[in-house]
């Protein structure tokens, strides 16, 4: 015997495409997701750090702030970097490249880091998918005058 599916009442029809067409926004909130790093060149006593961060996530990131510190041993646990910049948007999938220029570095052996939405707390000041991602470090490198 074949089973027939109930019939939905006219109502119920003309509210069917909407349900449809909302299901989609009943998925979890997007996010976005910044993540990168720095890459350190060497010319004498001047270093170039080249900054590259990429939202890999699913919103925009807005207004959010990024800091390099130049010559730290380990984690930054400061606030305050050597260089810092300010991005106003960040859409899914875009990226972003900055410079910063040190001049009359000394010589030796450092190392770079790079922290990606800065702020006063640990997940920074926009909420992501990946709170993991937002250092990148240490960036060896080394100067000889």
């Amino acid at each position: 015997m074949a089973r027939t599916l109930p019939l939905l009442p006219t109502c119920m029809l003309r509210l069917l495409p909407v349900l449809v067409l909302m299901a989609p926004l009943r998925s979890a909130t997007a996010l976005p997701d910044l993540a990168g790093c720095v890459d350190v060149s060497v010319e004498g006593s001047v270093v170039t750090f080249e900054v590259t961060i990429t939202n890999h996530g699913d919103a925009v990131a807005s207004h959010f702030f990024w800091d390099v510190w130049y010559q730290l041993d380990a984690w930054p646990t400061q606030q305050f970097s050597d260089t810092n910049g300010e991005e106003w948007a960040l859409g899914p999938a875009e990226t972003v490249v900055r410079s910063a220029v040190w001049e009359n570095a000394p010589s030796g052996a450092l190392a770079a880091w790079l922290q990606i939405d800065t702020w006063f707390s640990p997940q920074g000041l926009i909420p992501e998918s990946n709170e993991e991602n937002n250092l990148c470090g240490p960036i060896a490198y080394s100067v000889d005058n």
